[in-house]
C-alpha cells in the first residue's frame, strides 16, 4: 500500500476576491480572473509536489484567515477556481465559428493535476474560517489522499 499524500500550500487573501465581486464581474473579466487564479495555484504546486497520477478521492480543506469572516456562500464561491486549479490542465472547446470548420476557438484550463475531478464522487471539501491581521490574511489549501472514509460514491 502507497503512502497516503498530503499537500499544503498557501495564498494571500488579497489575490483571492469573494464570490460577490465576482458576480459582479464582466464576463471577461470573471474568465481573467479565474485563468490567473488556476494559474497561481498550477505555478505554486511544483511538479515534484504532484501525486504520480492525479487523486482519486481527496479531501481539500480550505482555511481563510482575515480579520472579518466571510459568509459560507462567498467563501465557498471564492474557492472555485482554486479548487480548479488543482485539476489536471485541460484543453476545452469553445465553440465551432466561421465556415467549414474554420475559427474553432479553444482555451487552455491551467491546472496542476493533484486530483482527478472536483465532483463530490472524487473531492471532499471542507471550510473554515479564522481571525488574523490584515497583513497576515490567507487561504491556506490542504489536500490529503482520502481512501474512502465518509465520501460519496
Amino acid at each position: 500500500m502507497s503512502e497516503p499524500y498530503s499537500l499544503e500550500f498557501s495564498l494571500p487573501a488579497s489575490a483571492i476576491k469573494s464570490g460577490n465581486e465576482v458576480l459582479r464581474m464582466s464576463r471577461e473579466q470573471r474568465a481573467q480572473y479565474v485563468a490567473a487564479i488556476r494559474g497561481s495555484v498550477a505555478m505554486i504546486v511544483r511538479p515534484w509536489m504532484r501525486p504520480e497520477k492525479p487523486l482519486e478521492r481527496a479531501r481539500v480543506t480550505f482555511t481563510r484567515y482575515a480579520p472579518r469572516p466571510w459568509d459560507n456562500q462567498n467563501f465557498v464561491t471564492a474557492c472555485k477556481p482554486i479548487l480548479d486549479g488543482l485539476q489536471p490542465e485541460k484543453i476545452v472547446k469553445l465553440r465551432q465559428g466561421g465556415r467549414a470548420g474554420y475559427g474553432a476557438r479553444f482555451r487552455v484550463n491551467r491546472g496542476c493535476g493533484v486530483i482527478v475531478e472536483d465532483s463530490l464522487k472524487h473531492v471532499a471539501e471542507v471550510y473554515h474560517q479564522g481571525k488574523a491581521h490584515k497583513r497576515d490574511a490567507r487561504i491556506v489549501v490542504s489536500v490529503v489522499s482520502d481512501r474512502g472514509s465518509g465520501m460519496a460514491g
